[in-house]
């Protein structure tokens, strides 16, 4: 993820900002921190119920016209059958529709673009709160700064203890 020289640099301002202060300030990479699986779900079940029905009312709309003028009375047996078989492929359609979609979808960068950036923001805080838990637990002072990095979901998160935001107050946080 990192080059040595950029963990170099990274730990060396970290050491310069920790010598001008009592606090400690603690930095996280993290890659991805979801898979995401909902969302290549969401697309998937999104495309297939909503093209089929477009495409159906733009090609059926002239046979439709033209079969409204052509029915007769003898021909209602023949609906049910040709009813059944239309409702069948509609179905075939729309489960192949999705597999495709969800196959696209769940590839990595395509994931990662259509995930939306709400969920990401939520992901990441939350990986971000249990990461600052467990750092604070270990630490036991309250002078902790965690500086959180997901750099697959192009997140930031900063989180500080209580005794930061007692003497910062909450300006720098907002």
């Amino acid at each position: 993820m990192l080059s040595q020289d950029d963990r170099g640099r990274i730990e060396a301002a970290v050491r310069a900002a920790e010598a001008r202060t009592t606090g400690e300030i603690f930095v996280v990479l993290s890659g991805e921190v979801s898979r995401y699986r909902e969302a290549p779900l969401a697309w998937a079940a999104a495309i297939a119920l909503a093209i089929p029905p477009i495409v159906l009312a733009f090609s059926l709309a002239p046979l439709a016209n033209l079969t409204a003028q052509l029915w007769l009375a003898g021909q209602a047996g023949a609906l049910q059958s040709e009813l059944a078989v239309a409702l069948g492929v509609y179905a075939t359609i729309q489960i192949i529709l999705f597999l495709i979609v969800l196959a696209i979808v769940h590839a990595p960068p395509v994931r990662r673009a259509l995930t939306p950036r709400a969920l990401k923001r939520h992901r990441v805080a939350k990986a971000a709160q249990h990461h600052f838990a467990a750092i604070s637990a270990r630490a036991g002072g309250e002078t902790g700064v965690l500086i959180f990095v997901a750099v697959e979901d192009r997140q930031v998160q900063i989180l500080a203890d209580a005794g930061i935001h007692q003497r910062c107050g909450e300006t720098p946080w907002t």
